[in-house]
């Protein structure tokens, strides 16, 4: 006697067979950045043509419609001399930056993470954990213009004692 069982999978984790291919998936983490201006300045560009309209528990009856997603959206002086700037493109999808002018002190940016758990690794990039896999937050290319010349520093993060994040480089921006 053979036995047929199909297994079925989302990436690399089973699915029960009471759930449905299309059923969505997800694991929310939420990003504090400690001490930030609240009262920042939000720029959004280069509006999508297309929105989409949300009916979640967290809106008002008649939803939230007509929302627009943007390319970009910066958040002027999230810290002082810190802009953070959100890209989005169809390779890479979401990323950040954090664009620090002369005089912004990147050890300024602190960052509680919560909803998973945040590990330190040993080349100074941040381990996110969940059921869904593991994600690796990698710190970008760094670098700074000096009369005009192209300078590049190391920068990692580092675990502060509150349990948040921070971030070190192997230098400071020089004021302009």
């Amino acid at each position: 006697l053979e036995r047929e069982e199909s297994l079925r999978f989302r990436g690399d984790k089973k699915i029960s067979p009471d759930q449905s291919l299309t059923d969505l998936v997800f694991h929310r983490l939420d990003l504090n950045f400690i001490g930030s201006d609240p009262e920042c300045k939000i720029i959004s560009s280069n509006p999508s043509s297309d929105y989409v309209n949300y009916y979640t528990t967290g809106t008002p009856v008649a939803g939230a419609t007509t929302v627009r997603s943007y390319n970009s959206v910066t958040y002027k002086n999230i810290y002082p001399q810190i802009d953070l700037e959100f890209i989005t493109d169809v390779v890479s999808g979401v990323k950040y930056n954090f664009v620090v002018h002369p005089g912004g002190r990147v050890s300024d940016v602190k960052l509680k993470i919560s909803g998973t758990q945040a590990d330190l690794t040993s080349s100074g990039s941040i381990l996110l954990k969940s059921d869904l896999g593991d994600v690796r937050e990698e710190i970008p290319e760094s670098f700074f213009y000096d009369s005009k010349n192209k300078t590049y520093l190391k920068a990692r993060f580092s675990k502060l004692t509150d349990g948040s994040f921070g971030i070190v480089s192997d230098r400071e921006i020089p004021p302009e």
